[in-house]
């Protein structure tokens, strides 16, 4: 019995092992906007509203396709919706990389790319847990979303030092590639056994998710959590780039800024984690309330870069970031789990769709925020941009209050 469990232990971690690095080499174009901000603005000529949007399109991508990828994962078994997605992804970085020259071609590549993370994301986890044993459930789930920032921070690092030397177009057909390899990762992964669908397509019933209380309140907060997140990640390297002109960091700053990102990321994911263990001790509520707390105030200090020396700006962009991020495992699992028997597959679609919407909005609030607010504000306006994002913290912060009340 203990040579069984150990077994299954072991075959539980090599596919885990597996998602985990698909996921990081999906993800390589994941960034590719963001970390080209500061360039492509400039070639384009787009305003902070037009960049904003590009970079918040990804997610409305994701919020078209995500409804059907992730409840299809009730009836078909995760690994195929996977590997179409991946298709799906290679595609769109290829043609982000051929065909981008201005906002509307960029716009429908980012949102094909989008698409094609719907298929991978929400799926892969439904792989995990399909394939592994319930009571290893959390900490995969903790793993497996935390890796997202894992993803995030290599694609920023892999686009700018590709970017220098193979160019900016090429940087990004190279990190098509990588849902290439993923794929023939995942080809060799056991199929798993799912009741046949009907053959009728059609939106799948959202309506039972919408009667489940205990859900929707974790949905509605990684909605909010999301704003705040993908607002920081798709501006950050133009604040680090506009804060080291700011300070007169030298020439090779925008170079570390890709680094300096990527610490960031790869900090923030050890946050989700960690605070994913103190949410099974102390209560998921709790630890997201005190998370959200913290993030508004650190909101205010990081936005405040024009006043401060450049070594002053990045530790506090650091922990504002770890911030973002500390809370999305604790709730996404607090979703899995009040997830109704049988349903949980479309639990995860409206997850996803609200979720990402704060994801769509959130960069685009920010870029019209900088454009309305610098002519009046100046170096302010960054101020603004940030307290924009804490929006998201705010907003949780009185949802969490409201539901205290109702009990």
């Amino acid at each position: 019995m203990n040579h069984s469990s150990t077994g299954t232990r072991r075959c539980d971690g090599g596919l885990v092992a597996i998602l985990l690095l698909t996921s990081i080499l999906t993800m390589l174009n994941s960034a590719s906007f963001p970390a080209l901000v500061p360039v492509l603005q400039q070639q384009w000529d787009l305003t902070n509203t037009e960049a904003g949007l590009i970079s918040g399109i990804f997610y409305g991508g994701y919020i078209c396709a995500v409804p059907f990828t992730v409840s299809l994962t009730d009836h078909v078994d995760a690994k195929r919706i996977y590997l179409v997605a991946l298709v799906v992804t290679a595609v769109a970085g290829l043609a982000f990389a051929l065909f981008a020259q201005g906002f509307w071609s960029a716009l429908l590549a980012r949102a094909l790319a989008g698409a094609g993370m719907a298929g991978t994301y929400m799926p892969g986890l439904r792989l995990i847990t399909d394939r592994t044993a319930p009571g290893r459930h959390a900490r995969w789930i903790a793993l497996y979303t935390a890796t997202y920032s894992l993803g995030i921070s290599v694609s920023y690092v892999a686009t700018i030092e590709f970017a220098e030397h193979v160019g900016w177009q090429g940087a990004v057909a190279l990190g098509a590639s990588g849902a290439l390899i993923s794929a023939l990762m995942i080809l060799p992964v056991p199929g798993d056994t799912h009741p046949a669908p009907s053959g009728r397509i059609h939106l799948p019933n959202m309506r039972p998710v919408l009667k489940n209380r205990p859900a929707l309140r974790y949905i509605a907060l990684y909605g909010l959590h999301n704003w705040e997140l993908f607002a920081f990640q798709s501006w950050i390297v133009a604040y680090l780039t506009w804060c080291g002109v700011q300070a007169a960091a030298g020439p090779d700053w925008p170079k570390w800024v890709s680094w300096i990102t990527a610490l960031f990321l790869v900090a923030s994911m050890a946050a989700s984690i960690g605070c994913a263990e103190l949410a099974t001790r102390f209560g998921r509520p709790r630890v997201i309330a005190t998370v959200m707390g913290l993030a508004l105030v650190l909101s205010i200090v990081a936005g405040s870069g024009a006043h401060w020396p450049i070594w002053a700006v990045v530790p506090a962009c650091l922990l504002f970031s770890m911030l973002t991020m500390a809370d999305s495992a604790a709730i996404t699992t607090g979703a899995m789990f009040a997830a109704a028997e049988g349903q949980r597959g479309i639990t995860l679609a409206v997850h996803s769709i609200v979720g990402f919407s704060g994801g769509l909005l959130g960069p685009l609030a920010v870029g019209v925020v900088l454009d309305v607010t610098t002519a009046a504000l100046g170096k302010a306006s960054w101020l603004g941009g940030f307290v924009t994002m804490a929006m998201g913290s705010v907003a949780g912060l009185i949802l969490l209050a409201m539901a205290r009340r109702a009990r």
